[in-house]
């Protein structure tokens, strides 16, 4: 039996489709799947190129592939919806990501102190118009002293830890902002001497920094002898060294 010769033409299947209900469709697709399995795959890829691919699978498969593209835009595409508010937005794993990522644009701070156009940091400048913080910082200090003896009459802990934990850090501020005035003090006598020593036609010195921390550092330690405080600074000194050495 020649199955070629049996296959209905499309003129024939729209007829028949017209004419015979659901049910003897389905008895003859199921029919010809059953012939059609089995038949040799050479045979099958003859029938498929005799009847072309569209007219091939209405026929083995009932319907064809642009009836599946058609029930698929009707039914729309699928839309992801969160599970709650308080998560992300479920998105197909199907769809590439894109290089370009959109994200929320948030207002981008200003800091004069790291702006170009503020123009550059100059000490010098600064030291002379905010010089006016060193009075108040030293009043704030006696006052904080003030407090902090009446707190330890009134016997309270801890408005004397918190006063003299302010009273430390306040004087470390301060004895800081000593030491860099003291250290930039150094630079300029060295300057000062270069300066007089090309005046008389001499070569100015350049000191370097190992040189310029041992004058800094004899500096420090004539003015702490000269404020008669050099036996505590003494005792300090060998306490820190004593805690590294652990």
């Amino acid at each position: 039996m020649d199955l070629l010769s049996d296959i209905p033409t499309s003129s024939k299947l729209n007829d028949a489709s017209s004419s015979e209900d659901d049910s003897d469709q389905d008895s003859d697709t199921m029919d010809l799947r059953q012939q059609i399995s089995t038949m040799p795959l050479n045979k099958v890829k003859e029938l498929r190129n005799k009847l072309g691919l569209k007219l091939f699978n209405k026929t083995y498969f009932g319907k064809d592939s642009q009836d599946e593209v058609s029930d698929a835009a009707v039914e729309g595409p699928k839309k992801f919806k969160r599970a709650s508010q308080h998560k992300p937005r479920e998105v197909s794993s199907k769809k590439q990501v894109s290089t370009f990522r959109s994200f929320v644009p948030t207002k981008k701070k200003f800091d004069p102190r790291f702006q170009p156009e503020c123009g550059e940091f100059d000490d010098h400048a600064f030291r002379r118009d905010y010089g006016f913080l060193d009075g108040l910082k030293t009043n704030e200090l006696q006052t904080l002293k003030k407090e902090y003896k009446n707190a330890r009459k009134e016997a309270d802990p801890d408005k004397v830890l918190k006063l003299k934990n302010a009273i430390r850090r306040l004087e470390n501020q301060m004895k800081s902002k000593q030491e860099s005035e003291m250290y930039r003090e150094t630079k300029r006598e060295i300057r000062e001497e270069n300066i007089s020593r090309m005046n008389q036609g001499l070569k100015p010195i350049y000191v370097t920094r190992a040189e310029l921390k041992k004058r800094f550092l004899a500096k420090k330690f004539q003015k702490i002898k000269d404020e008669g405080k050099i036996d505590s600074y003494l005792v300090r000194k060998g306490k820190k060294l004593a805690k590294k050495e652990k």
